[in-house]
Formats: structure tokens, C-alpha cells, sequence
């Protein structure tokens, strides 16, 4: 389902034109909401639980940056939790953990 996704997002990279007939631009949207929600699943993986999900630690400094700056905590908190779900990053890590062993 993975490689299917990003098979499908990369087409749509490479469309270059779109109607401009209303009924058919709605039918176009109806088709991609209907492959958008099919891979919603991709998205909803409970990486909080998963034992082997990736840790993601900070420095020192933007730890007790965090407590002066709500901003930055907030953005910080978001790009974790961000980054515990991509699917690509956890796959490069993978490959790089078996290759050194």
C-alpha cells in the first residue's frame, strides 16, 4: 500500500493540466478524495505503542529552551510527532540497522 501511495503521488506530480469543465473537475476531486481516504491508513499507525517505533531525543539546550518559548515546544512537539510517523525514515533506519549486523 505504501509503494501504491507514493506510485499515486507521484503521478499527480507529473499533471500539468486540469479541466476547467465543472462536472469533470468534480469527478476528478471525488476520485482523488476516494484515493486519499484508501490511504488514510498509512497515516493512522499507533506509534506510541508499537515497541519498535523510533526515540527521538533533543539537546540540552532546546530542552530548557522549551520551558522560556511555548512556540517553539508546540513546532518542536509537532516535528516529533511528525517524524514518529514517517514511514520513510523508519524504513531507512531499518535498512541501516541491517547493514550492521
Amino acid at each position: 500500500m505504501l509503494l501504491e501511495s507514493a506510485t499515486w503521488k507521484k503521478s499527480l506530480d507529473k499533471e500539468e493540466t486540469i479541466t476547467l469543465n465543472q462536472k469533470k473537475f468534480f469527478e476528478v476531486m471525488k476520485e482523488r478524495k476516494a484515493q486519499i481516504k484508501k490511504f488514510d491508513k498509512l497515516d493512522k499507525v499507533d506509534s506510541e505503542n508499537d515497541p519498535n517505533s523510533l526515540k527521538f531525543a533533543m539537546y540540552q539546550d532546546e530542552i530548557i529552551r522549551e520551558k522560556t518559548d511555548e512556540a517553539f515546544k508546540k513546532k518542536t512537539e509537532n516535528w516529533i510527532k511528525n517524524l514518529k510517523k514517517d514511514f520513510y525514515l523508519k524504513e531507512a533506519v531499518n535498512i541501516i540497522a541491517d547493514m550492521n549486523t
